[in-house]
């Protein structure tokens, strides 16, 4: 579904709206045809499975909200896989945010 060019900007948007509502800052974002690689800011009080909750379970309803026919393609309500990856970075943050904004190339996708 992440394939057309409006759709990979509503995954993004439905992903950025669930982070600011959360108080989750996100350093880097691409959205893939098939995932997605984020690099994120978590408040201290968050664990990475409740970020990766909010995220995923906020996103999805929204992303149903806006995309009705969504549901033909997704009719348990799932958007989003179970599984997901998470590393913590420190001094080497910007090479991990390039490796991100590289994601297009990396893959070789060209959204149209």
């Amino acid at each position: 579904m992440m394939r057309k060019f409006g759709n990979r900007n509503l995954v993004a948007a439905c992903i950025r709206q669930a982070a600011h509502r959360h108080g989750i800052e996100i350093l880097a974002l691409e959205v893939m045809p098939d995932h997605i690689h984020g690099i994120y800011e978590l408040p201290h009080t968050m664990s990475v499975d409740k970020a990766v909750k909010l995220l995923k379970g906020y996103s999805a309803w929204k992303i149903f909200r806006v995309k009705e026919k969504f549901r033909l393609r997704y009719p348990q309500g799932h958007f989003w896989s179970r599984s997901y990856m998470a590393r913590t970075i420190g001094i080497d943050e910007e090479k991990a945010i390039d490796y991100v904004k590289m994601q297009e190339i990396h893959h070789g996708v060209n959204f149209a």
